[in-house]
């Protein structure tokens, strides 16, 4: 269970761009594995992870939202695409769409991200006990 700190008494809010369309263009340690890992699509996730479960046991927010959270397949089907992130202990997740196809910055780049499967924003909610 995670701990309560200072912070106790005050709504928190975890925002944090990942950079995932970064992700994209990794390669997979699966097929490279001469490369260092920390330069592989598994070492990038894997740095990631910790990071954000770092960041979460520091702050212990209610509320979490990521931002460009991509979820990418090998074979290119989206029913078999996996995220970039793991779920964390305590917190329900869900994924809303983020790409508005009229509005959007950078046209170019957000439209190689959509085909690869990114593009979305991730928000954990802290699960809370009612007494």
């Amino acid at each position: 269970m995670l701990k309560i700190n200072a912070y106790e008494g005050r709504f928190r809010l975890l925002n944090w761009n990942i950079a995932g369309a970064k992700y994209l263009d990794l390669k997979s340690l699966e097929k490279h594995s001469n490369m260092d890992k920390s330069l592989t699509r598994e070492g990038f996730r894997e740095q990631l992870n910790h990071a954000l479960e770092e960041k979460i046991r520091q702050h212990n927010p209610h509320v979490v939202t990521l931002q460009e959270v991509v979820q990418y397949s090998d074979t290119g089907d989206d029913s078999g695409a996996s995220s970039i992130l793991d779920e964390f202990e305590n917190y329900y997740s869900f994924f809303e769409p983020l790409i508005d196809t009229k509005h959007y910055s950078a046209p170019r780049k957000w439209n190689q991200v959509k085909e690869r499967g990114g593009g979305v924003l991730k928000r954990f909610l802290r699960k809370v006990t009612l007494s």
